[in-house]
């Protein structure tokens, strides 16, 4: 509401619009944490608590030389940067606040990348997806439904298409700074209704995972209507997943290409790959030796764990956004690798989630 007013009153006022720099670094963002430091300290709450929320504008823009050359720190400042700005004030989040300025100045933003950079780069925004698209991929295999497998295939394709679409109209039509935050809410607002598609579909496999539903539903399969109908919401899913990173992929490789020899970012690519290859094989290998009731129930499982962490990763995305709000749980831990950041925000939806699945998981078990 406060910047909505200040820009009615400037507008009014004729005062001329600031003109974005479309040549963001890592040092304009750390000169941003180092204002509202000095002015968290000063007793200025309200100017520091702005000067962090145009930091957080601006992180996607510049956020790619720290998620290459430091993940873990790269995560810090995600989770932590939207609570300092509340709770900047107090000295143990200055404190915070003093270690990621010290941390992300320590980075040599000058520095080449090499091959290892770019394979870290497709693994991370990769495996996910491959996890999702190899669960539908064996379910189908598991369930004699081969025919639904170029379904699941072309939505991945289809997702690798359009994310290069994207990623091509972020970088040429918007200017730096918004092509970022159109990254994330895209991430966030996709994230959100994959996890709807994975509940339906999670809830679908659950009803597949004892003996007996597994072999009438083996019995039935080959009717047209419900494998058909299947198949789209397996390729809506296949698509999502692989969209909702995609883009985000591309966008780093983007940034890191002037910085990287050709043979080490191909070596890189090549290496990311067979790894993924590797991955893949050995889901595949290893649903062989479970038996199809098995298979759903596993799959069942780790479709909503991803599930969890995709609504919660998609909700904080939208969060560093200001799409959607943030009021922080004081003392509640931030797990990232789970998808669990300390928000009502974040933690009611993932709560509702719990009780879906627990509601369907209980209904199910009462029909065996």
């Amino acid at each position: 509401y406060d910047d909505l007013k200040g820009g009615i009153d400037d507008f009014i006022k004729g005062v001329p619009l600031d003109s974005t720099s479309s040549s963001l670094t890592l040092k304009d963002g750390i000169k941003l944490l180092e204002k509202a430091l000095a002015q968290f300290q000063a007793g200025d709450d309200k100017t520091a608590a702005a000067t962090m929320k145009k930091f957080i504008t601006i992180w996607p823009t510049i956020e790619g030389d720290v998620s290459t050359t430091n993940p873990s720190l790269y995560t810090r400042v995600e989770s932590e940067t939207p609570v300092i700005m509340v709770k900047g004030k107090e000295k143990a989040y200055q404190d915070k606040l003093q270690a990621l300025i010290t941390d992300l100045s320590a980075i040599d933003t000058s520095a080449s990348y090499n091959a290892f950079d770019a394979m870290l780069i497709l693994l991370r925004e990769g495996v996910e997806a491959l996890l999702i698209v190899m669960a539908l991929v064996t379910t189908l295999k598991a369930a004699k439904m081969r025919k639904g497998l170029k379904w699941v295939y072309g939505g991945a394709i289809a997702g690798v298409l359009a994310s290069a679409v994207i990623a091509v109209i972020l970088q040429v039509v918007f200017p730096a700074v918004t092509s970022g935050s159109n990254r994330e809410i895209i991430e966030g607002g996709v994230g959100i209704f994959a996890v709807a598609m994975m509940i339906l579909i999670g809830i679908w496999l659950h009803s597949k995972s004892s003996v007996k539903q597994c072999n009438d539903f083996m019995e039935r399969q080959m009717k047209t209507v419900t494998a058909t109908g299947s198949f789209v919401s397996m390729f809506a899913l296949s698509f999502l997943a692989v969209f909702r990173e995609g883009a985000e992929t591309i966008l780093f490789y983007v940034g890191i290409i002037p910085r990287i020899t050709t043979a080490n970012f191909l070596i890189g690519i090549a290496s990311a790959i067979a790894v993924l290859v590797m991955i893949a094989v050995a889901m595949t290998k290893a649903s062989h030796y479970i038996k199809p009731h098995r298979i759903f129930f596993i799959l069942t499982w780790l479709i909503y764990a991803l599930a969890f962490k995709m609504l919660g990763v998609s909700v904080h995305a939208l969060q560093l956004t200001s799409m959607m709000s943030n009021h922080l749980i004081s003392g509640f831990p931030t797990i990232d690798w789970a998808g669990i950041y300390p928000s009502w925000e974040v933690l009611i939806p993932q709560l509702i989630f719990i009780a879906i699945i627990a509601f369907v998981t209980v209904k199910q078990h009462g029909k065996k």
